[in-house]
């Protein structure tokens, strides 16, 4: 190396001028040849550009030129930067960017910079190295280019100031060699070696300095480098010559006056002191602050310490503290100090509102309160001075209340008007005191007084009228409304009692009926209601109050009843009793929709619930017949034909509409005939046939001829005798009284409304009344007339000329009364007190209730006015009433009178009272001093009648009238009361003097007697104090009179400062309300010594200070007054100071202390005073110490325990940690002796990583130190006193190199993806380890994790290494490798890192597909969709990529139909498809091949058999082998004899099925048989065998019905027919065989069996006849002697009936005509088409005159009564 730097300099000091590149060329050479060959080296200067050859590293290494390019020869430098080039076509080597040795390396010397020359192919690396020397591109530098120094001008000589160091780049001789100064007379500069062999300046003093001759001196500091030509740079040095503290302070005033509002805010600047000092710096600054520092300056004030200005801490309080004096101190940095005083004035601002306090209240008056009347006493208080604490008190002006002043600041508060507790009933009074002050201030007071409550206001009722509904069946007690009154008084007066007035409801007393509560209004139902016969009723619910006396009102309630659906519907016809149902007829030859007879029913309830609709609920052929539903209307549906009954019965039910819905039934016989005799003979149910052979059968017609004689020769008989009595009895009804409408009113001509649901339109009856036989009945033959005119008796006669049919109606009407009347006042007299009105109604119509339209409220129901309150001035003289009279009634009548009143102002002698007159028509007035013609009145003249008064008296109480001049008389009592109140104010006020501290009770005055009060009155009065604030300090002894004190008063805390202290004692006296003031005054004793707000306080006061100086001291304060406060200081005795006591313009004496000589600290530091306060009372003293401290010059620097520090520190040392402390000491004490650290001169490295404590000099490191960047710091630390003197010391710190770096990796060069089939020692990698600490720390070890992979790594050179392969490779098991290699370094603990890199493994085709089972077995279903997928397979290959693609194809192989029609598969996937539908029972599998291949090349297979089951489904139905069909189309028959047991086999039914497997399961059914029970079929065999034994009624022929079903999913069936033949012998069976008919049965028995149930059948109905004769006979004998002494009342059987919502509708009309045929041997019934009709305008409906005539009608007649007597009896 040595030889290396002298060729060097050689050769650039002789031949400069040859060309760089021959210089690099000749060093190069040298080096090489010096150095070796084992690592070339190269040697080249700095600041080359970028492109100047190097070397030619192909020479230097051996290596063929062209060789280079093909084994892509390349520089690997360290780090990320790239410094050299390579031409690889030439081996040359270049710069690849300008070197700069300083950035490169610092100021490490020499600086190399090492890189690898990489060759693949085969892979070889050489190291290399250039070493870049230094030359002199630098010129040293000054971090500052002014260096600035303070310096005290009390420095010795000979001091010395290291200065910071000039920063050189270069190394070696070009780096800084020396200092040097331009000329001065003070200062010397040396040149120092630090220990790392940098050079600093010296600054040594040489002369003293003088601040006041030079304050600044200046020179230029000149640092040179070693290079040729040298390097220089300047920088300028200014010291600052410190001043020492010589001057003290002084103020501008000595004195300072300032008035501040006491509403300041909070750092309101109140003035500004001033003070300046002739020293500069420290001792020149000046800071302010309070030399006495008392609790109340100190609480209000603050002064800032740096401008001198005085703030407030807070608003101040002008009624507190009217002055506050304080002592203001300037001290400066030295210590010396000067005084000043300020007066501070508080000016009084308006910030004190009013306070009111109510001494009495009386919280609740009655509202009858006359005026004047006291209700609370109140004091009000400011305290605020002049204007500010006047007060105005007022209320509101709408309260009828006023407040009068009493004394001064006391008043009461006065009733003004009359009250009304009912329109307000308590007041909420809000005081209002404001002052006089600017702004003006208030303050409110709120009080309540309540009024109490007179009876004076009637209940009122929320409503005019209540209704309330009720069901009908209600339980008992059950609530059904509420009424609610309402009283406007209050409490007992407002309590509402409810009662109801005794009536009837229904003939019930109304007690028994419903119920009121009577406290809170309920009404309950004390029994259930009926609908029925209570519809809706009203009572009278009365509402007292509970005043005295009590007032009450009343008010009506309606009840209304609702209906519940609880009566059934009641079926008027056919009529339903014990007898037979009612019988009709119908000819044949009836069309559809003829009316056959109308069912008639009602129901007893009403609206919804009276409802009917009418339902056949049975008939014998429900389709012949059909009813309406809403009028019950029974007609035919269709055509009757032969094949219809002759008789028919129909059940007809009949339902309500209700919720819960009733019903009744009603039975009918309708007999289809075609004449009478048909008609009979259908009856009678007997068939007269002729019978020509037999003698039975004669015998039988002979007998049935006799019998039905004998029958018709009954009826005939039983006729006559009915015609007889109807026509006898019917003469009589006339005569015969009896009332045929009982309680039920029916109407009986009302219109119908078709399709509205209502009920249906009138039936009109005849109606017959026998009384005279005891047997009344209804008989429904044909209408009467419609319409019964509305009288008391009706009479309706029919058309016919033998039977005059008549009916006779006697209805009984009570007249009800009727809301028709007005009411109508009492004619001619009318008394005004009050107002009498009748009704010519009855009853609730009667009822009468008056109201007033325009007056004051009236009483109810008595007609009384009365007035409501006072009359006013306001109030009109004339007053207009109208008085509304209504009645009770529905809807309400009414009538109006007016009533006129005036009001006079007249006094009346005697009387006492306003009487209100009334002018039209009569007054009458009682009172026993009035006569009558006592008064005389302009305006009416009274009429005092007394002998004809009927109403009451009216009084009405007045307040004093006054006379015209009212007004002017009210001004002169005002003025009167102001006098009076002023009056007693001044000459009923008392005072007392006590003194302070006075024991509790102790005796103040007889103050009874002072006021002239008698003290038998006190309690009776109620005479008290009115207290003053929260402390009572006095009290009352009521047995007396005396005036005590109550709590121990402190003249001092209730007073203050103020001279003279008087407390206002006011005395209450009530009955009447009357207020006594008075005075007592607290006189002072001497009960406080003078005290110090501190026993001990200190002064701190410089040795410097000059004789005269003043210190103001804390003046002591005394409670007391006059001359018991304080009056007098002293001092205790000592040679340094004296006491001086001033008087301020306000009389207090404040202490100042005066220093008499000079202080020295060395003599005698600290001076102890005692000063005592004395008051001039019995003398007593206090006294406080004054420590007084002599503060110490500064004329001691600091020293410095060492001139230079050294310490050694780990790299690692913590953040924070301190590296050592530096310790300087001070003679001097306080702040001369306080000490600040800092660093002279610190560069900006230094100071981002030491930090230096001003305060305790601990030096830390702030910053993580780093070895590898410095490895030695010097610092240069200053100790500087408050003073300004100041020492120097030099710190060494050392930095210790740790291992604190990690090895750091660098892939360099990578191959991947490598071949699978590599060789070993392959390259895989080539990495790049280092480590940046030195020594055994930066030694690194590499190895590879984990170590069964097949690599390894070799060292190459230097921090070079190769991972190459070591094993083969197999893709298949490892595709991919991720090599970590780890780098280890030496050091203690050793640090690791890692390094992963990913390697590929490229693949090689070498393994076949694979599936994944070695053969699949696939199902599908027979009949499937084509399409569908089957199945999917699956094969795999291990390699990779192109290698790993699988197609898969189905292998033909030798088959009559190809394959690839039944299936295929995706090549892609392997997804098996079925291409066509399979049948199962073509083939039941396919077995073929599939084939896998891979993508490689060439590429590999493998096949699998696959085998494809075809799944049977169930698609075929069972198939019937026997029985078979015959092809001629017959049947086959099977034969069975009759005397075949049970389990005979008949034959046996087989079938097949072409399915397989559970589908092909049979089993067999017997699904139809002629007799179910004969035969059985085995379920799965198919034999038909017997089930019993053949019975003589089985018929020859049985048919059955075989179903065959199979056992699939669904199930599929057939069906077989098989003809069983059941005979004795081959010719029977073929006699059925050929006809399968019965015979025929014998005509002649079938004859003799209809003629014996003939016979029987009239036998029997003519005895039924004779028994139900006998009974009704015997039950009219009966009922004779039930109604012989009574009219016969129907009350149940009304002409017509109510319908739906008042909709009243008649039942359609039925008129028949009936027509006998006399001389023909059957007599038939002809029913007219023109018969049946609607009537709906109530016109009679007449017989066809296009109908047949006979000449016997009257026989006819007799014959239809017989046939209805008939029907009606059964």
């Amino acid at each position: 190396m040595s030889v290396c730097s002298f060729l060097l300099r050689m050769a650039d000091k002789k031949r400069r001028t040859i060309i760089k590149r021959q210089v690099a060329s000749l060093v190069l050479f040298l080096c090489v040849w010096t150095l070796g060959c084992e690592t070339v080296r190269y040697t080249v200067p700095e600041e080359m550009e970028s492109g100047s050859f190097v070397a030619n590293v192909a020479k230097d290494l051996g290596l063929d030129v062209k060789g280079l390019s093909a084994r892509r020869a390349r520089v690997v430098s360290e780090g990320s930067r790239q410094h050299f080039q390579l031409n690889s076509n030439s081996g040359n080597l270049f710069i690849k960017e300008k070197l700069d040795r300083e950035e490169l390396c610092g100021q490490t010397d020499p600086c190399s910079l090492h890189f690898e020359i990489i060759l693949e192919n085969p892979l070889q690396s050489y190291g290399a190295e250039v070493r870049v020397y230094d030359v002199n591109d630098h010129s040293p530098e000054f971090s500052d280019n002014e260096l600035l120094l303070k310096m005290p001008e009390t420095t010795p000589p000979g001091s010395r100031f290291p200065l910071a160091s000039a920063q050189d780049l270069d190394v070696g001789n070009n780096s800084l060699q020396s200092y040097a100064i331009s000329s001065t007379d003070h200062f010397r500069v040396y040149t120092r070696h630090r220990s790392d062999g940098r050079k600093y300046a010296e600054l040594v003093l040489e002369t003293p300095l003088d601040r006041e001759k030079q304050a600044e001196i200046s020179f230029m500091l000149t640092a040179i480098d070693g290079g040729s030509p040298a390097r220089s740079s300047a920088a300028e040095v200014r010291i600052t010559v410190l001043d020492i503290n010589d001057n003290v302070p002084e103020f501008s005033q000595t004195l300072y006056r300032a008035r501040v509002l006491e509403n300041s805010e909070q750092d309101y600047v109140v003035l500004t002191v001033s003070a300046t000092d002739l020293d500069e710096g420290i001792n020149g600054a000046i800071s302010y602050s309070f030399s006495q520092k008392s609790k109340k300056n100190v609480s209000a004030f603050s002064i800032n310490p740096v401008t001198g200005e005085i703030q407030l801490l807070g608003p101040l309080d002008f009624e507190e503290t009217e002055t506050y004096e304080i002592d203001v101190q300037a001290t400066d940095g030295g210590g010396l100090s000067a005084h000043s005083k300020v007066l501070v004035e508080v000016v009084d601002v308006n910030d004190n509102a009013p306070e009111v306090k109510v001494t009495s209240l009386v919280s609740l008056i009655p509202e009858d309160s006359s005026p004047e009347t006291v209700v609370a006493l109140f004091n009000v208080r400011d305290r605020d001075s002049g204007d500010n604490g006047r007060i105005v008190c007022s209320i509101e002006d709408d309260l009828p209340f006023s407040a009068k002043p009493t004394s001064k600041n006391s008043y009461s508060l006065v009733t003004e008007n009359a009250f009304d507790r009912e329109k307000v009933s308590e007041y909420k009074i809000t005081i209002t005191a404001r002052d006089l002050g600017t702004p003006t201030l208030s303050t409110e007071e709120r009080i309540t007084v309540k009024i109490s409550d007179i009876n004076d206001n009637f209940p009122e009722f929320s409503q005019t009228s209540y209704t309330m509904y009720v069901r009908e069946n209600n339980g008992p007690s059950v609530l059904i409304g509420k009424v609610n009154a309402v009283d406007s008084d209050s409490e007992q007066n407002a309590k509402v009692t409810y009662s109801l007035w005794p009536a009837e409801v229904g003939g019930l007393p109304l007690l028994s009926c419903i119920s009121i509560n009577s406290e809170n209004g309920n009404v309950y139902a004390l029994r259930s209601m009926d609908y029925e016969q209570i519809r809706e009723f009203q009572v009278t619910v009365r509402a007292a109050d509970g005043g005295s006396p009590p007032l009450s009102s009343e008010v009506i309630v309606r009840v209304v009843i609702i209906d519940e659906n609880d009566n059934a519907p009641f079926i008027l016809y056919p009529l339903q009793n014990s007898s037979a149902p009612a019988n009709d007829l119908v000819p044949r030859s009836a069309e559809a929709g003829y009316l056959v007879t109308k069912v008639v029913a009602v129901d007893g309830d009403s609206g919804q619930n009276s409802w009917l609709s009418y339902h056949l609920l049975k008939a014998t052929d429900p389709g012949l017949f059909t009813i309406a539903s809403q009028n019950g209307e029974i007609r035919t549906t269709r055509l009757i034909t032969d094949r219809d009954t002759m008789k028919h019965k129909l059940i007809v039910v009949v339902r309500d509409s209700g919720e819960l819905r009733l019903s009744s039934s009603a039975t009918l016989n309708i007999a289809l005939v075609d004449g009478f005799a048909d008609l009979y003979m259908r009856f009678t149910d007997a068939a007269v046939e002729e019978e020509e052979n037999g003698t039975l059968t004669m015998y039988l017609i002979i007998s049935l001829c006799l019998v039905s004689f004998v029958f018709l020769i009954s009826i005939i008989a039983f006729i006559t005798i009915k015609l007889y009595r109807r026509r006898h009895y019917g003469e009589r009804f006339m005569s015969a009284s009896g009332n045929f409408y009982g309680n039920n009113n029916f109407q009986n001509n009302l219109v119908d409304v078709k399709g509205n649901g209502t009920l249906s339109h009138s039936y009109r009856y005849e109606v017959c009344l026998t009384s005279g036989s005891g047997n009344s009945e209804f008989k429904f033959l044909r209408p009467i007339i419609p319409a019964l005119p509305p009288q008391h008796g009706i009479a309706g006669t029919d058309s016919g000329k033998e039977q005059d049919l008549l009916a006779n109606l006697q209805l009984n009407t009570d007249a009800e009364s009727a809301n028709e009347n007005w009411p109508l006042f009492s004619p001619s007299r009318v008394t005004w007190s009050l107002v009498v009105a009748v009704d010519a109604d009855s009853g609730q119509n009667a009822w009468l209730s008056y109201q007033l339209l325009k007056a004051t409220e009236p009483g109810l129901h008595s007609g009384e006015i009365r007035t409501a309150r006072y009359f006013l001035d306001k109030d009109a003289l004339k007053q207009s009433l109208v008085v509304l009279v209504k009645d009770n009634g529905q809807p309400p009548l009414s009538a109006t009178v007016m009533v006129a009143q005036r009001q006079t102002s007249r006094r009346i002698q005697g009387l006492n009272r306003t009487l209100l007159i009334e002018s039209s028509p009569y007054i009458e007035c009682r009172n026993q001093d009035l006569v009558r013609d006592s008064i005389q009145i302009p305006e009416v003249q009274i009429t005092a009648d007394i002998g004809k008064r009927t109403g009451r008296e009216l009084f009405i109480p007045f307040e004093m009238a006054y006379t015209q001049s009212r007004q002017d008389c009210k001004r002169r009592v005002l003025c009167c009361r102001i006098l009076i109140t002023v009056w007693e104010t001044v000459s009923g006020q008392i005072r007392y003097s006590i003194p302070e501290e006075m024991a509790i009770g102790s005796f103040v005055g007889n103050i009874v007697k002072d006021l002239g009060l008698d003290l038998k009155e006190l309690s009776d009065r109620g005479v008290s104090l009115v207290a003053r604030g929260r402390t009572q300090y006095f009290g009352l002894n009521l047995k007396n009179g005396h005036l005590f004190v109550n709590k121990r008063m402190d003249r001092e805390q209730i007073c203050g400062h103020i001279a003279k202290c008087v407390l206002n004692v006011e005395v209450l006296a009530e009955n009447p309300v009357k207020l006594y003031r008075g005075e007592v005054e607290i006189k002072d004793i001497n009960d406080n010594s003078p005290s110090f707000p501190e026993n001990e306080s200190g002064l701190e006061i410089s040795e410097y200070t000059v004789r005269g100086t003043r210190f103001p001291l804390e003046k002591a304060h005394d409670p007391d007054v006059g001359p018991n406060s304080l009056q007098n200081y002293k001092c205790s005795q000592d040679s340094y100071f004296i006491l001086n006591v001033e008087t301020g313009d306000d009389g207090v004496k404040y202490p100042e202390l005066i220093v008499a000589t000079s202080l020295d600290r060395e003599r005698q530091e600290v001076h102890n005073l005692i000063v005592t306060a004395t008051d001039g009372g019995d003398p007593v003293k206090s006294g406080s110490i004054i420590r007084i401290v002599v503060l110490d010059g500064n004329d001691n620097a600091p020293e410095f325990t060492q001139s230079v520090y050294k310490v050694s520190v780990k790299e690692d040392i913590p953040v924070g940690s301190v590296v050592l402390r530096v310790t300087a000491s001070d003679r001097g004490e306080g702040i001369n002796a306080q000490i600040k650290y800092s660093f002279l001169k610190i560069s900006e490295r230094f100071d981002k990583k030491i930090k230096l404590d001003s305060e305790t000099g601990d030096i830390q490191v702030t910053a993580k130190l780093d070895f590898e960047e410095l490895a030695f710091y010097e610092l240069d630390i200053q100790a500087r006193d408050e003073g300004g003197l100041s020492a120097h010391c030099k710190v060494l710190i050392e930095v210790a190199d740790v291992n604190n770096h990690i090895p750091e990796i660098t892939v360099t060069s990578s191959f991947s993806p490598i071949a699978e089939d590599s060789v070993l020692g392959a390259v895989i990698a080539i990495l790049n380890v280092h480590d940046r600490d030195s020594g055994e720390n930066g030694e690194v070890m590499c190895s590879i994790i984990p170590e069964s992979l097949p690599f390894k790594l070799e060292r190459s050179f230097d921090h070079f290494y190769t991972v190459v392969t070591d094993r083969a490779l197999d893709r298949e098991q490892v595709s991919e490798y991720n090599i970590t290699v780890i780098a280890t370094d030496r050091g203690i603990p050793p640090l690791s890192s890692n390094k992963t890199f990913f390697v590929e493994v490229l693949d090689k085709n070498g393994n076949r597909p694979v599936f994944d089972q070695k053969y699949y077995t696939v199902s599908i279903p027979e009949n499937s969709t084509p399409g569908v997928s089957v199945f999917h397979m699956k094969a795999n290959d291990v390699d990779w990529k192109e290698n790993v693609r699988v197609t898969y194809s189905i292998i033909e192989g030798d088959r009559s139909v190809p394959l690839s029609s039944y299936i295929s598969i995706n090549s892609e996937t392997g997804a098996l498809y079925a291409l066509r539908s399979f049948d199962y029972e073509q083939f039941r599998e396919i077995r073929f091949q599939v084939q896998a291949q891979d993508g490689g090349s060439p590429p590999l297979s493998s096949n699998v058999s696959v085998t494809l089951f075809i799944l049977d489904q169930n698609d075929n139905s069972p198939h019937i082998l026997h029985p078979s069909f015959p092809t001629d189309g017959s049947t086959g028959v099977e034969l069975a004899p009759r005397s075949s047991e049970p389990g005979y086999l008949v034959t046996k039914v087989v079938a097949v099925d072409a399915d397989s497997g559970q589908n092909a399961w049979l089993s067999y059914q017997l699904l139809k048989a002629t007799e179910p029970g004969l035969f059985s079929v085995g379920l799965r065999s198919g034999e038909i065998r017997t089930a019993r034994y053949f019975l003589d009624k089985d018929a020859l022929k049985q048919s059955l019905v075989v179903l065959v079903k199979d056992n699939g999913q669904p199930p599929l069936s057939a069906t077989a027919t098989v003809t069983v033949v059941v005979a004795d012998s081959i010719p029977e069976i073929l006699s059925d065989l050929s006809s399968l008919s019965a015979a025929a049965a014998d005509p002649q028995s079938s004859l003799t069996l209809y003629l014996v149930i003939a016979v029987a059948s009239v036998s029997g109905l003519f005895f039924t006849l004779i028994i139900v004769l006998v009974a009704l006979r015997l039950r009219r004998w009966r009922n004779s002697q039930l109604f012989e002494s009574s009219s016969v009342t129907f009350s149940r059987v009304p002409v017509s009936f109510v319908g739906l919502d008042g909709v009243r509708a008649f039942l359609h009309t039925c008129a028949q005509e009936t027509v006998l045929f006399k001389h023909s041997g059957l007599k038939e019934f002809c029913f007219q088409e023109g018969s049946v009709s609607d009537t709906l305008t109530g016109i009679n409906p007449t017989v066809n005159k296009e109908t047949e005539s006979f000449d016997e009608k009257t026989s006819t007649r007799k014959a239809l009564d017989i046939f209805l007597e008939m029907s009606v009896l059964g």
